[in-house]
């Protein structure tokens, strides 16, 4: 083949691969996310224990911790366009304590549980902690069609987070 052909099979190649393109429009408005919670773990790639729990709330304060880096956000509450979203400590810390009354989930792996507790004391007894209900990987995203009203149709349950006892304590119920 000679260079002249190789340049118009090129040039027919060029305008043929716009027309195989499918294009969507973007959305116009906020889009309810169903599965927020399990989306931050699967983002933030956070191993949650396995256990049994209750559902968990629609809308609550998100803090998700690992390895030291930490993610908060009100954006359930308060809709993606005015939420507060920190991604420091002193953040999260100002956020919960402003927000007291707000329902609280937190998702943490069991080896990042001490840190986030000594680092935002906050958390014991006053959140949730997301918990996978069985041992399955959070990827592909479900939803709970069949959620009541008010209860996240979030595949991911929680029980009362407790934080470890430090040294010389006694250690919590």
């Amino acid at each position: 083949m000679t260079l002249r052909g190789v340049g118009l099979a090129l040039l027919l190649l060029g305008l043929a691969l716009p027309g195989c393109i499918r294009r969507y429009p973007a959305p116009d408005a906020p889009v309810d996310p169903t599965v927020p919670y399990a989306a931050l773990a699967l983002y933030r790639d956070l191993d949650l224990p396995v256990q049994n729990g209750e559902r968990l709330p629609r809308a609550a304060l998100r803090v998700a911790w690992r390895d030291g880096a930490v993610f908060a956000d009100a954006a359930l509450i308060d809709g993606p366009e005015h939420a507060a979203i920190t991604e420091t400590v002193p953040g999260a810390r100002a956020l919960l304590q402003s927000r007291r009354d707000d329902p609280l989930v937190v998702l943490v792996s069991s080896a990042d549980l001490p840190a986030a507790c000594a680092a935002v004391p906050e958390l014991d007894g006053r959140a949730l902690r997301a918990t996978r209900p069985e041992d399955a990987p959070l990827h592909p995203l479900t939803e709970d069609p069949e959620a009541p009203e008010g209860a996240s149709r979030d595949p991911l349950r929680g029980q009362l987070l407790r934080c470890p006892a430090s040294e010389g304590e006694a250690p919590a119920p």
